[in-house]
């Protein structure tokens, strides 16, 4: 799941605890590059965070809609630019000298080695560390469940200077490929598909707006501009290759809109007894998961841990009962450090106690008690799927939704006429905009008043 706009109690555990799913990358202030303990403001587009003193004094952190660094995922700036040459990487060049004498040796060649340049640049870039090296599978245990074709960067530059691009296996892999393509062309098509590829595998295993998966967005959409500036135009000499890797695009594309929006848990442990059970931290209120531990044992650890640095709590936790406390954290009345600990399975199958709370806003216009039926629109988190609480007119939804976007980055930038009951009508409950994966949806669909009829007689 994506992290809360203002991190507090959640950036706690990122800088105590070992992070099994989301690594505190996130916390690390995009404007000073340090990760301290101060509350962080996050973009809503990238997993960019900012501590908020830096972010009141810089004067340029925040465009429309962004923070200023998603702006530089889309362009080239100049300590990004590679060197343009026709030579060809000698690595290349004598992995593949048997096919020296084929058409589109220099031609492919020189593309080739640009490619290695880009990737090398990539790891470099924001979260490019996330896909420079293979997935560890011992801690991501059903992730070639998942993915069929695991890619990184490394393994992509590795592959090229071994010559394993160009063989009949690999020559059958993608779809796009032409029988009448030269090898050369085989070769820089597979590579410029697995490229996208290392970032097609984040988008399919991770949950959109997760943290992982805006880190995908951000190395995808900087590898965009890489090959806007120094491949697409120049695949025009290879329309073969382009064809190959605009169709490989399509179905990628494709390939991601059939995926349901499922959450991803922990894969569990081998073992027998209830202490092999995965545990998630959620909180009550956001209806968020915080944190995941892959068996119970480690989530006690982890309380103790907490307990140890300083944190509040509201139970003396000691070695003797802290496995107790951890059990009845489930319970929303009984919570460790303000959220529930409740067993994965059990939050998949819905087997838990929610927080008591009056979802309903009062609408002072309507006489009757506010109950479930008079509710006419719904907010929703589209990540957990919870309803979060209802409305029964478009004013009480739309003062809700200023409330919501006041903690937004973006709020800020919002021009007058963006943020008028019209605009929210149009845009959240006709159309499909949302906050952070907050949406407010239509409960029955509208209709037109009916004419007030006069009394019978």
């Amino acid at each position: 799941p994506g992290f809360p706009l203002v991190a507090k109690a959640a950036s706690k555990y990122q800088d105590i605890i070992e992070v099994q799913i989301e690594k505190s990358f996130l916390m690390n202030c995009a404007l000073c590059n340090e990760e301290g303990t101060d509350e962080r403001i996050c973009c809503s587009n990238c997993p960019r965070a900012f501590h908020t003193k830096c972010f009141e004094q810089s004067t340029s952190a925040v465009t429309f809609r962004e923070c200023k660094r998603c702006g530089n995922d889309r362009e080239i700036l100049p300590e990004d630019e590679i060197l343009t040459s026709i030579a060809i990487n000698e690595k290349i060049k004598s992995a593949y000298s048997h096919l020296a004498n084929t058409p589109n040796f220099i031609f492919c060649g020189v593309m080739l080695s640009q490619i290695l340049d880009i990737l090398e640049k990539l790891k470099v870039y924001d979260y490019g560390w996330v896909f420079a090296e293979p997935v560890n599978t011992d801690e991501v245990q059903d992730y070639l469940e998942v993915i069929k074709r695991p890619m990184d960067y490394s393994t992509i530059a590795l592959r090229l200077e071994l010559a394993a691009y160009g063989s009949e296996s690999e020559q059958s892999s993608i779809n796009g490929v032409d029988a009448n393509m030269d090898p050369m062309e085989v070769i820089l098509l597979n590579v410029l598909c697995d490229v996208d590829q290392v970032h097609q595998n984040c988008f399919i295993y991770n949950l959109k707006d997760s943290a992982f998966y805006r880190a995908g967005v951000v190395q995808h959409k900087k590898w965009n501009s890489y090959f806007e500036k120094y491949i697409k135009e120049r695949l025009l000499g290879s329309m073969s290759v382009q064809s190959g890797f605009n169709k490989f695009r399509l179905n990628c594309e494709q390939a991601l809109a059939a995926l349901k929006n499922g959450q991803r848990f922990i894969k569990p442990k081998q073992g027998n007894g209830v202490n092999c059970r995965q545990y998630a931290v959620f909180d009550p209120d956001t209806k968020r998961i915080i944190k995941q531990y892959t068996s119970k044992a480690s989530a006690r650890l982890a309380a103790l841990a907490l307990h140890s640095a300083g944190y509040q709590c509201e139970w003396d936790l000691t070695e003797q009962n802290a496995k107790s406390r951890v059990d009845v954290a489930r319970d929303p009345k009984k919570l460790l450090f303000g959220y529930q600990w409740i067993p994965t399975d059990d939050l998949k199958s819905g087997k838990f106690k929610m927080k008591e709370a009056d979802p309903y806003v009062r609408n002072s216009e309507l006489k009757s008690p506010t109950n479930a039926t008079n509710v006419l629109i719904l907010k929703e988190d589209t990540v957990s799927g919870a309803e979060i609480r209802g409305f029964e007119s478009e004013e009480s939804a739309y003062q809700d939704w200023l409330q919501e976007r006041t903690s937004s980055v973006a709020a800020s930038d919002d021009n007058a006429e963006d943020i008028n009951i019209s605009a929210f009508v149009k845009s959240y409950l006709d159309g499909q905009a949302s906050i952070n994966g907050i949406i407010w949806k239509r409960v029955l669909p509208r209709q037109s008043p009916v004419p007030e009829l006069a009394p019978s007689l």
